[in-house]
């Protein structure tokens, strides 16, 4: 599906309404007043497009755990083999729904399809959406509208409903309010829609600006893993009872948003093993310190260590430590590529599902983890003195393409080779700058013989020392 992102469906795929299927078992039903909310109503269709069985939409209700009746008639989509019952349970179908829908319009920029991923703007459609389903509909809706993708604080603010807009703080502050009735808002719900929900579009910034060290990007990420540090520093612990989390958002909870944010950041700075984010990294790396022996044997939890008893789990450890290779990916020579293949490949990776424990494979399976390698390609240049044949440095301006041919070029921008180049086809030229070697530009089948080759031979003028001197 993912060589075959563009113009869907395709003529042969028409009659197999993939799309609707696929919007079924992500979403349940689809009646616009509750889309998203993965319960039944009048006038419901199927998986397969056409009614559902009698009693679906009328008197059928969900069954526990989120499951809906779907459609068997006539054998479509059903098993002969197994009696698998009437009953869609969306627990177990939406997440691949969602990543395949997502895969099959990838870049598309398809509103449209967009728009099926539904993100509740109600209290009552809250109800019936788990907070990580969100958070895997928010990246998924904004891979599929790529170009839209901006690195800014305004862009978040606007994939949320107004139901969930805003600081975290004041979503937790309508407990405080004279008219707040419990039994109408739900704090807890709102809170972990809100996190989840701005997880994933982190995420899918991380994604769309991978390998790029775009300074935008890296800022907002920054200052979002800030922002869920001190949101799970104000958050109950575990031990302080049932009493104390009432109307509040779970440790475990924020720390799922945070390694997201830290993964999302680790992509837009892959292999340029920068200072500020390795800092907090590394920050975010001591407190992932598992409970001792005595007390994990004492709790009498199977691997305790990993269980998330100390309010950290396993799949915890896995992110950040994910965090810190993408930062030194290739030992600085390699970074992430953001083709359709390489996209398809960190959505699989870093699958918004993270384990309890390393033997746990019931939700993603671990292997998986290490497609990121396919996203990976080498981009390092490096200037080799013609005389001396040794590595030298040497001031590069790049000259980026415009995003369109309607637009100007933006200025170009210098970095000190070896460096990592943005990806080919966002660049123009490349240029050596300096008074201390003799200029060259480079550009067309040359470029791309230095990105094959990754090695831009120079020659140092007469008279002139060399920028290690």
């Amino acid at each position: 599906w993912v060589d075959c992102a563009g113009p869907l469906p395709l003529p042969f795929q028409t009659d197999l309404q993939i799309e609707d299927r696929l919007r079924y078992f992500m979403c349940g039903p689809s009646d616009p007043g509750l889309m998203g909310t993965g319960a039944p109503s009048r006038g419901s269709t199927g998986p397969t497009g056409r009614p559902p069985p009698s009693g679906i939409g009328v008197d059928g209700g969900t069954a526990p755990g989120g499951a809906v009746q779907g459609d068997d008639d006539d054998g479509n989509g059903a098993s002969h083999t197994v009696l698998e019952g009437r009953l869609v349970n969306l627990d177990v179908t939406s997440p691949a729904a969602t990543v395949a829908l997502t895969l099959m319009y990838l870049k598309t920029n398809n509103s449209a399809v967009a728009a099926r991923f539904t993100i509740p703007d109600t209290h009552f459609a809250l109800d019936y959406v788990r907070p990580d389903f969100l958070m895997q509909r928010m990246l998924g809706r904004s891979l599929i509208m790529w170009d839209a993708i901006q690195p800014t604080q305004e862009w978040v603010d606007e994939q949320l409903p107004p139901l969930i807009r805003g600081p975290l703080s004041d979503i937790m502050a309508l407990s405080q309010a004279e008219d707040f009735d419990p039994n109408q808002i739900d704090i807890e719900a709102l809170a972990q829609a809100h996190c989840n929900a701005v997880a994933g579009a982190l995420l899918a910034i991380g994604m769309r600006f991978a390998g790029s060290a775009n300074r935008s990007a890296q800022q907002l990420l920054h200052q979002y893993c800030l922002y869920f540090l001190k949101a799970k520093g104000k958050a109950p612990d575990v031990a302080a009872g049932a009493a104390a989390a009432i109307g509040t958002i779970d440790k475990q909870g924020l720390e799922s948003c945070l390694s997201l944010a830290a993964l999302g950041l680790s992509l837009v700075m892959a292999g340029t093993g920068h200072l500020t984010t390795l800092k907090l990294l590394r920050g975010l790396r001591k407190r992932l310190s598992p409970v001792s022996t005595q007390s994990a044997a004492m709790s009498g939890i199977p691997n305790a260590a990993f269980s998330g008893i100390s309010g950290l789990t396993y799949g915890n450890h896995m992110a950040v430590s994910m965090s810190i290779g993408f930062l030194f990916l290739g030992g600085g020579a390699y970074t992430f590529a953001t083709n359709n293949a390489a996209i398809a490949a960190l959505l699989v990776s870093l699958f918004p599902r993270f384990p309890q424990t390393p033997t746990e494979n019931r939700c993603h399976l671990q292997a998986f983890r290490h497609l990121y390698v396919i996203a990976a390609e080498p981009r390092c240049v490096t200037a080799i003195d013609i005389d001396t044949r040794s590595p030298v440095y040497v001031p590069l301006e790049v000259q980026l393409r415009p995003p369109s041919p309607a637009l100007p070029p933006p200025p170009p921008f210098t970095w000190t080779a070896p460096c990592l180049l943005p990806e080919r086809q966002a660049v123009d030229s490349v240029r050596i700058g300096g008074p201390r070697y003799w200029a060259q530009k480079v550009q067309g089948k040359q470029l791309s013989a230095l990105y094959q080759h990754r090695t831009l031979f120079v020659k140092r003028k007469a008279g002139a020392l060399p920028y290690a001197d």
